[in-house]
C-alpha cells in the first residue's frame, strides 16, 4: 500500500546531492557500473570482491554493521537496534 512520508527541506537538499553524486559516479564508471535503478547502491569502498559491482544493493549485514554504526556516531545519538 503506498504511502507518502514528508521529509524536510534539508533532506530533500542531502538526497539531491546523493542523487547527483551517484549519477556522477555511475556516468564516469558506465562499463563497470550496474544499475538497478536504487537511491543507495554500493560504492568503491563497499566492494568486497572481485565480483562486487558498483551500483548493486547493499547488503543488509553491511547496513547493520557498518554503515549504521557510522550514521549513530556520526549523528550523536543512542545506539538501538536497526529495526527499533
Amino acid at each position: 500500500m503506498p504511502r507518502t512520508v514528508d521529509l524536510s527541506a534539508e533532506t530533500i537538499a542531502l538526497l539531491k546531492d546523493h542523487k547527483r553524486h551517484q549519477a556522477e559516479l555511475r556516468m564516469a564508471n558506465r562499463t563497470i557500473y550496474k544499475d538497478h535503478g536504487l537511491v543507495f547502491a554500493k560504492e568503491w569502498n563497499q566492494r568486497y570482491g572481485l565480483k562486487d559491482f558498483l551500483g548493486l544493493p547493499l547488503q543488509s549485514n553491511n547496513i547493520g554493521e557498518r554503515e549504521f554504526a557510522r550514521i549513530i556516531k556520526a549523528a550523536n545519538v543512542k545506539r538501538i537496534a536497526i529495526h527499533a
